[in-house]
């Protein structure tokens, strides 16, 4: 009898961790396109993009890098900067992705709510050095040179 008690108490004891399991969390895409990668550093092989606005499950975290799949194509994953991430989800109006002014610059350029909570107590910058940096391209066969020549290890 107490076999049987044990085991209805260990039955009821599975079924409840199901209820209680913690879900997936869900994160969104802050910048134009993140770029997944192979390994969670800079030198790591490209293997494609998500796009501003996208939803994605994070899976893992890694130091300042997230394992993150596509929730709309789980076959999509691989590891970006965990500042391209938002809890917040970003909304759509007409069928393109909207956001506020401050959400645009911030996203921009990479940061992370801790970076514009600092930002917004200090006097507005003007950021048109940065926009035009921004225009600049390097390739990743560079980028890679310069890291390999700087004795960069993994970008970081």
């Amino acid at each position: 009898m107490k076999r049987n008690h044990l085991l209805l108490i260990l039955l009821s004891l599975c079924c409840l961790s199901g209820v209680y399991a913690k879900s997936p969390a869900k994160r969104y895409v802050s910048v134009k396109d993140a770029v997944l990668k192979e390994k969670a550093n800079n030198a790591g092989k490209k293997l494609g993009s998500i796009a501003y606005g996208t939803e994605v499950i994070l899976l893992q975290e890694e130091g300042k890098w997230a394992y993150v799949q596509n929730s709309a194509n789980e076959a999509v994953k691989g590891w970006i900067p965990s500042s391209s991430l938002r809890n917040k989800k970003i909304t759509a109006m007409n069928g393109s992705v909207t956001a506020d002014a401050k959400e645009i610059a911030l996203a921009g350029r990479g940061w992370a709510d801790a970076i514009a909570q600092v930002d917004d107590a200090i006097q507005p910058a003007v950021y048109t050095m940065v926009d035009k940096i921004e225009k600049n391209s390097v390739s990743e066969a560079a980028v890679f040179i310069f890291m390999k020549e700087g004795e960069l290890n993994g970008g970081e």
